[in-house]
């Protein structure tokens, strides 16, 4: 997995335009635990496989409200679990394709919000009463 923080993106200069690729789609947030989120997309540039073939790689951002500012992260594939992130807290992702010189648009936002931790307790106690109940 290659994951790395970003800065700048250089665009050549030339008379191309820079948004070549198409934006990807049907962006997908899943929050998986009060850490993380899973998130997902589809490449409209790529075959129905959905197999990356070239140098292509995609840009993830985040945005909380409660935390400000933007994360970027760099990944090659579709699909990327975001760690490192608050309980309880709502998070705004989007996606972009690059494949240098050229890029796409930023995907719409989606969002997820990550679970509290007290919400987790609580299930495991609860299901650990209805389990007692068959002791």
């Amino acid at each position: 997995m290659f994951i790395n923080v970003i800065n700048v993106i250089k665009m050549p200069a030339s008379d191309a335009e820079p948004y070549s690729m198409a934006t990807p789609a049907r962006v997908s947030p899943r929050s998986s635990d009060s850490s993380s989120v899973d998130l997902s997309w589809y490449d409209p540039d790529l075959n129905a496989e959905q197999r990356i073939n070239d140098r292509r790689f995609y840009t993830i951002r985040y945005f909380s409200f409660t935390e400000g500012g933007y994360v970027y992260l760099n990944h090659t594939e579709l699909s990327l679990r975001v760690d490192g992130l608050r309980p309880g807290t709502e998070y705004q992702f989007s996606v972009r394709s690059n494949n240098p010189p050229f890029l796409s648009q930023w995907s719409d936002d989606v969002t997820a919000t990550t679970s509290q931790i007290g919400e987790l307790i609580l299930s495991c106690l609860l299901l650990l009463i209805m389990l007692c109940k068959y002791c």
